[in-house]
């Protein structure tokens, strides 16, 4: 893929997603972590939607904090933001998908 329609996907839709990773242009950034090769011990990394420990083989890292991928739900409609190729953003400290947040 050309490195220029990269860089007009990205400001088109404001992200660039790649394999398991998604990566925003914007306050917020939501990716996705192999938890084995994280440099925090499993002991430290707990969820910020639940409070647990996160000892999945995955996780998501979004708005500074580590999430378990059921966790991370939109704070208006409460839909799973946690998926591969569904984006996450930040308005006010909260975590919303796309239709809430443009509302």
């Amino acid at each position: 893929m050309p490195h220029g329609f990269i860089a007009s996907s990205l400001a088109r839709h404001g992200k660039f997603e790649r394999g398991l990773e998604t990566v925003k242009v914007q306050k917020n950034q939501r990716r996705m972590v192999n938890s084995q090769a994280s440099a925090l011990p499993s002991a430290q990394r707990s969820c910020a939607g639940c409070g647990g420990q996160i000892c999945d083989r995955f996780l998501l890292f979004s708005m500074e904090r580590y999430w378990h991928n059921r966790c991370l739900k939109c704070s208006c409609c409460h839909a799973h933001l946690g998926e591969i190729g569904s984006s996450c953003y930040s308005k006010g400290g909260m975590i919303l998908c796309r239709s809430d947040y443009i509302r």
